[in-house]
């Protein structure tokens, strides 16, 4: 969020019942929304800040 107003969401996409139990891998979505420019700076930081977050809590 920047400036009360969300810059990106990050879901969990369902893998399917034999995959979520059986395996440790998941599925991320990550939405990145049209208002941030393309060009703007935050964008790289929002994807490395979704790769870190699932390398600290499911690594």
């Amino acid at each position: 969020m920047k400036e009360n107003r969300e810059l990106a969401h990050v879901s969990k996409k369902w893998a399917g019942i034999g995959k979520e139990f059986f395996t440790s891998a998941d599925n991320y979505v990550l939405e990145i929304f049209n208002h941030v420019p393309e060009n703007d700076i935050v964008r790289p930081l929002i994807l490395a800040s979704v790769m870190c977050i699932d390398m600290v809590f499911k690594e």
